[in-house]
């Protein structure tokens, strides 16, 4: 395996880390402020 593709591993895990992270920030502030996301779209309720 050669670097370039460990470097694109590591650059994809940290997209999907980054990703759930502010997902998970954005259920948070949405229900401290539902109006802020309404443009976001309907998204789950956990």
């Amino acid at each position: 395996m050669n670097a370039n593709v460990v470097q694109l591993l590591l650059l994809l895990g940290a997209a999907l880390g980054g990703t759930a992270a502010f997902k998970a920030y954005l259920v948070r502030s949405d229900s401290e402020h539902p109006h802020l996301s309404d443009d976001l779209g309907p998204r789950p309720r956990y």
